[in-house]
């Protein structure tokens, strides 16, 4: 179904919808299982979609040149572009969801200015963590959520964890094998 992009991001909801996204900016949509594949027409998603995330509230979407976007999961409602973050970030990512409904970002760069560090957007305020609170490092490359919620985060300079208020960092010298935390 995919055109000749390569194929950056996947996502499948809860309910059996997907989404592709690629490196030409393209984002198919398909609606439930057996659908078919459509390319997502969307103003508020000009940009290469390299990471998403499904919440309560629907799914999101962040990448290079693209807004943090979110769409809902109601039928009726269209794009939502997210109004603290609606200027286009070079890269919004990664993105997870933990097991409290909250969306964990890795900052950007909007206009020039480093928004570098953790954010945690829990449907109403942002809250940013950087190394000043323990990040290992502000340049987030790599996000998972664990089974117990804990969020763990890879950076240019070891790994990080929180529970969404302490966090806690790891460097090679706690043993972790290489500084940088891909995946």
């Amino acid at each position: 179904p995919v055109g000749a992009g390569k194929v950056t991001s996947l996502l499948f909801t809860a309910e059996g919808a997907g989404w592709i996204g690629t490196d030409n900016a393209e984002l198919y949509h398909r609606p439930h299982p057996g659908a078919p594949w459509v390319l997502d027409q969307s103003p508020d998603l000009r940009g290469v979609v390299t990471e998403m995330a499904e919440s309560s509230a629907g799914a999101w979407f962040g990448g290079r040149r693209l807004s943090l976007t979110l769409k809902p999961r109601d039928a009726d409602v269209d794009w939502n572009p997210s109004p603290s973050l609606k200027p286009a970030a070079i890269d919004w990512r990664p993105l997870v969801v933990d097991s409290g409904d909250n969306l964990w970002i890795g900052g950007g760069v909007i206009l020039g200015m480093s928004m570098g560090g953790l954010l945690k957007y829990d449907g109403q305020d942002y809250h940013r963590f950087d190394l000043k609170d323990g990040l290992s490092d502000n340049a987030v490359l790599s996000a998972t959520v664990a089974p117990d919620g804990t969020v763990w985060v890879g950076t240019a300079n070891g790994a990080s964890h929180t529970d969404g208020k302490v966090i806690q960092p790891l460097y090679p010298a706690d043993g972790l094998i290489h500084r940088e935390v891909l995946h």
